[in-house]
């Protein structure tokens, strides 16, 4: 929850700081967060399977050197889509979508 967010944005200075010494540079265009979630049905007492954030979603956000980054619901990342809840769906749709181009 906030807390999450909190680490997040401590890990990412720390990463963003040595990047900066290192003369390196984070690619603002391709980063991106995603939270996920399981694919399993359990009741609302499990802590491991309440939604991690509330509903002021706005209000939270992971930044580096003071800019946003999206958070997402799926993303490729080394030719493979992946999804918050970790299916294989939007990979396979993205290979149709290919397939059919050929």
């Amino acid at each position: 929850k906030e807390a999450t967010y909190k680490k997040a944005n401590q890990v990412i200075k720390q990463v963003s700081m040595f990047m900066r010494s290192n003369l390196l540079h984070i690619n603002m265009s391709k980063c991106c967060y995603m939270h996920f979630e399981p694919k399993f049905e359990f009741d609302d007492t499990c802590a491991r399977v309440r939604p991690l954030t509330s509903s002021n979603d706005e209000s939270k956000a992971i930044l580096i050197n003071g800019k946003a980054i999206p958070k997402v619901n799926s993303t490729k990342f080394l030719g493979i889509v992946i999804d918050d809840k970790l299916t294989w769906e939007p990979h396979v749709d993205y290979l149709k979508k290919n397939f059919v181009q050929w």
